[in-house]
């Protein structure tokens, strides 16, 4: 449907997605469940689901032409928004970044 589509995967240390999604949901669920929640349940769905998203991304990544998939480290994001776009711009080939600069900043 869009064989020149650029793709961006921003990838964190999974120790911090695996403690972030926990404090998510044991923040969210005491206040929308209808129901009580196990802890490990959570957790182990969690890690079934991490790993087959992984498991998929990493065959199906292949598809992508190359220079249509860039990897961006999330810390690098936080730290510099303006200068990871940029870079993810630069990266892409991507045309115009002074057109959407303005609203990064």
């Amino acid at each position: 449907m869009f064989p020149d589509a650029k793709f961006i995967h921003t990838y964190r240390n999974p120790y911090f997605v695996f403690s972030s999604t926990l404090k998510l949901f044991r923040n969210l669920l005491p206040v929308f469940s209808l129901q009580k929640w196990d802890d490990k349940q959570i957790q182990d769905g969690f890690l079934r689901n991490f790993k087959k998203m992984y498991e998929i991304f990493e065959r199906d990544k292949k598809l992508i032409p190359k220079g249509n998939l860039l990897d961006v480290k999330y810390e690098d994001l936080i730290i510099d928004p303006l200068k990871a776009s940029k870079q993810t711009y630069k990266e892409l080939l991507l045309d115009n970044y002074e057109l959407p600069k303005e609203k990064f900043e």
